[in-house]
C-alpha cells in the first residue's frame, strides 16, 4: 500500500499563494528603535512605552509618515525627553497660575514698548484730552 503525497500548493481565499499572504504580513509592522508601527487595516498605529505607559497613537493610512513619527518618538525617548504625542494632565489653579507669569509679561513688554515710542518731554495724548 502506497501513500499518495498532494503536490497542490494551498491557496488561500482569492486563489494566492499562503506564502505570499505570509510575506504580505511582514510589511504590515516595522520598528524604529523603541517604537513599533502596525497596520490594522487601512490604518498605521504606533506602540511604545513611555515611564512605564503603553501609548498606542493612530497616526494615519501613510506608512511613510508613520516612520517618521516613529523615528521622532524613539529620538526623543531615547533623550528622555517627552514624546511628541504625550500628555501630562495640568490642573486648573496651575494652569491660571502660568496664564497670570505669561500675562503680566506681555504686559511688561507692552508698557516698555510704548514707552519707547513716546518721546521725552511731549505731552501725552490722554493728557490732551482733558
Amino acid at each position: 500500500m502506497t501513500q499518495r503525497v498532494s503536490t497542490r500548493t494551498p491557496s488561500g481565499r482569492n486563489g494566492e499563494l499562503i506564502a505570499n499572504s505570509t510575506r504580505q504580513r511582514a510589511s504590515d509592522s516595522f520598528r524604529v528603535g523603541k517604537v513599533r508601527g502596525d497596520r490594522r487595516g487601512d490604518v498605521w498605529y504606533l506602540t511604545y512605552y513611555e515611564q512605564g505607559q503603553r501609548h498606542r497613537p493612530r497616526v494615519g493610512s501613510d506608512r511613510k509618515a508613520a516612520k517618521q513619527l516613529a523615528a521622532q518618538i524613539n529620538g526623543q525617548l531615547a533623550s528622555h525627553a517627552p514624546a511628541v504625542l504625550s500628555f501630562q494632565p495640568v490642573s486648573i489653579d496651575d494652569l491660571r497660575t502660568r496664564w497670570r507669569v505669561v500675562a503680566a509679561r506681555a504686559r511688561l513688554v507692552a508698557d516698555e514698548a510704548h514707552e519707547s515710542t513716546v518721546r521725552p518731554g511731549a505731552p501725552d495724548q490722554d493728557s490732551r484730552r482733558q
